[in-house]
């Protein structure tokens, strides 16, 4: 057995990591709908009526390290929905204090910002298919604000999700290109916070070869799907969004 986990540790030390870096930049649309009340479980504004616009430019940094037949993954991104449409119900969240009514001329802007560290094991090693499978954890956070600007009436709210998720990773090799897929699933509940949460990643990499390790153009579609519940004072806020978009990228490793 000693000398099993010797030649292991000896294989581990004779295999040089990889490291890279892939910046990437797109569009993000948002789509679904939001509900404020002091009830919980009421009328829904659409993220459309609400005048969340798409975000044309959402920065998406991601660095991995692949060693040994593992691969960790830090993923970055924030983007931010402004805009101004009519609330298609009712929105308060303290009893007695202001209350944005359905038909109300409003000023919309949410903020998103999630941050992922996953670590995979690979599970298919081959040269033409890899296959990883592992967990990850996180933090969602998000911010909104509302207000009607006819009558001053603001309803604001924030909150962090400290996440945990099970994380998978798939790349088809044919030749300089590469097919990749990354999904995180998440179902979490804590006091009166529940949070439903998919991320898929999906890419096409095309590598070129430099005299010192390698660069890669990349396309991808991300899709970011959540559905939160959480209690923010005295009112309970209920947000079922998707964000979704088309990305541009490069990635340079050693």
């Amino acid at each position: 057995m000693r000398r099993i986990i010797l030649g292991l540790a000896l294989v581990a030390g004779c295999v040089a990591p990889t490291i890279s870096t892939r910046q990437r930049i797109g569009a993000l649309s948002i789509d679904g709908d939001v509900g404020v009340s002091t009830t919980g479980g009421g009328a829904t504004s659409s993220a459309d009526g609400l005048g969340f616009e798409r975000d044309d430019e959402v920065f998406q940094p991601r660095f991995d390290i692949d060693w040994a037949g593992t691969h960790l993954a830090l993923n970055v991104f924030q983007s931010r929905h402004a805009g101004n449409g009519i609330a298609e119900s009712d929105l308060n969240l303290v009893p007695g204090g202001d209350t944005i009514f359905a038909g109300d001329l409003v000023r919309s802007d949410l903020d998103l910002m999630l941050s992922t560290l996953a670590l995979t094991f690979d599970v298919v090693p081959t040269d033409f298919v890899d296959v990883g499978i592992g967990i990850g954890l996180g933090a969602f956070e998000y911010d909104a604000f509302l207000e009607a600007p006819l009558t001053g009436s603001v309803i604001s709210s924030d909150e962090t999700f400290p996440i945990g998720f099970v994380a998978t990773r798939g790349v088809v090799r044919l030749g300089k290109l590469a097919f990749e897929a990354d999904v995180n699933v998440l179902e979490y509940s804590y006091d009166d916070d529940d949070l439903r949460y998919l991320d898929l990643d999906l890419a096409l990499a095309y590598r070129f070869f430099v005299q010192v390790g390698f660069a890669e153009a990349v396309i991808g579609y991300r899709l970011l799907s959540t559905d939160l519940s959480y209690d923010d004072g005295d009112g309970e806020v209920d947000a079922d969004l998707d964000y979704d978009g088309v990305y541009l990228g490069f990635t340079v490793g050693l």
